[in-house]
């Protein structure tokens, strides 16, 4: 009966600690690869650097930059013409209560404000201005007076 024990043992713990010695040795060795226990093989980077024309010594190569792709060129904005889009706007509020408009224009620039007033009806705009507050109708009163004093270039 104890031979049939130590048989066991033997089988059991001291068989399989062997196998898996054997396998690290043969891995560390190179003849079965294992990643990162088997070494790298200097025959096959001699070979390539021959093959490809490159001195034995390089241990890398080069590595080429890869260029970006270049940005697309955006769209160019299309020109405004201010003069036809303030014509329009006129003519919308030609049609409006001088109250509702008060209210409307309180935030426009007193440029764009200006330009559109010069399109305007002169009864509708004069109204428009009358009951704006005086500083800011005054200042209306200016910018129109240098928008109507640009002179025109010949092209």
């Amino acid at each position: 009966m104890a031979g049939r024990k130590g048989l066991k043992i033997v089988l059991f713990a001291v068989v399989p600690v062997l196998l898996i010695g054997s396998v690290a040795v043969l891995g560390k060795l190179g003849i079965v690869p294992i990643p990162g226990l088997s070494p790298t093989k200097p025959k096959a980077l001699a070979g390539a650097a021959a093959l490809y024309g490159e001195p034995k010594d390089a241990k890398t190569a080069p590595v080429a930059k890869k260029e970006l792709p270049k940005p697309k060129p955006k769209p160019a904005e299309t020109p405004l013409d201010l003069d036809t889009g303030a014509k329009k706007v006129a003519k919308l509020w030609n049609e409006i209560e001088t109250d509702r408009l008060v209210k409307m224009v309180a935030t426009w620039p007193d440029p764009d404000l200006a330009r559109i007033l010069t399109k305007m009806n002169l009864e509708k705009s004069t109204a428009l201005l009358a009951a704006l507050d005086p500083k800011r109708a005054s200042k209306l009163s200016e910018e129109i007076l240098k928008q109507a004093s640009v002179v025109a270039q010949a092209p």
